[in-house]
């Protein structure tokens, strides 16, 4: 909705994971790159995005997010989404996406919020229930969106929207699996999303 018609586009996806965001891209005509640093997920990414419908196929490389083996300025879109509330230093990461970004290019992140709402609901809930991994988050590194949008301005990124996610608790109790739902909150985890207004 935010990025509008991707095809065609370059989209380097940092924190890919198995292609949970890669691969619907890849199918829309994108020209995806996805980073990480597990081997094991980029292999499922690399397997689903070759057997997937489209006639193009992603390229994956292990590689971290703080400091990625792609020529600056190459990127219209920059993906970090579930990503900077697991790094110490999230300010690096979002420095190099707006490296890897040409003037103009936009990147769209998600993280959660760092409240006591979201401590209760990620850590006490979600992984005391067993419907996160033990250990997944660190409530320290949760990042509050005025911490967010005032590093992204310092790396040259402009806030153009930002808007809440709040559990579907319906949904994840009856499916066993964490789901997400528009809210106009943004006490537990939210999205935002950035142009690139200056070269950094």
């Amino acid at each position: 909705e935010w990025c509008g018609d991707v095809e065609g586009k370059c989209i380097v996806d940092l924190g890919c994971g198995g292609g949970l965001l890669s691969i619907p891209l890849i199918e829309k005509g994108a020209e995806v790159i996805g980073v990480d640093l597990s081997r094991s997920s980029l292999a499922t990414a690399r397997a689903v995005s070759k057997s997937g419908p489209s006639s193009r196929a992603g390229r994956f490389i292990c590689a971290g997010v703080r400091r990625v083996p792609l020529r600056s300025e190459q990127a219209d879109i920059v993906l970090l989404a579930d990503v900077l509330d697991h790094l110490p230093d999230f300010e690096t990461a979002l420095s190099e996406a707006s490296r890897l970004l040409k003037p103009g290019g936009l990147v769209y992140a998600n993280t959660i919020n760092r409240t006591r709402r979201s401590w209760i609901l990620a850590i006490v809930l979600g992984e005391g229930l067993g419907l996160i991994p033990a250990g997944t988050h660190d409530h320290a590194l949760f990042i509050t969106p005025e911490s967010l949008t005032r590093n992204a301005a310092a790396t040259g990124l402009q806030l153009r929207d930002m808007r809440g996610d709040r559990p579907a608790i319906g949904k994840t109790l009856r499916s066993w699996a964490i789901h997400f739902a528009p809210s106009s909150s943004l006490a537990v985890a939210y999205s935002a999303f950035f142009q690139k207004v200056q070269a950094c």
